[in-house]
């Protein structure tokens, strides 16, 4: 079940709609993503890695300043034109 969730971590889908595509309970996708997380190290609160949006997504990322956050419970943030440092750290920090 690892590579379903290595594909939805890459696919930039919501939980929902990643699971009603691959015709699976979302509680299901969220147990396997729980086991991944644990037996990866990601269950812990420290870094995370950052990754290109080709390498994320197999697409280009837009032209111009922009910021896009994958949270772990598949909600995606997009931010298009330039954003303030201090309020991402804000939004991360109430993420953790």
């Amino acid at each position: 079940m690892f590579p379903v969730i290595e594909e939805f971590q890459r696919s930039g889908l919501t939980r929902q709609d990643f699971a009603e595509e691959h015709a699976i309970p979302v509680s299901v996708l969220d147990y396997w993503r729980r086991r991944y997380d644990d037996e990866n190290g990601f269950g812990e609160a420290g870094f995370v890695q950052i990754v290109s949006a080709r390498e994320a997504t197999g697409r280009e990322a837009p032209r111009g300043p922009h910021v896009e956050i994958i949270f772990r419970d598949g909600m995606t943030l997009r931010y298009v034109g330039a954003v303030d440092p201090s309020f991402l750290l804000n939004i991360v920090e109430r993420a953790l």
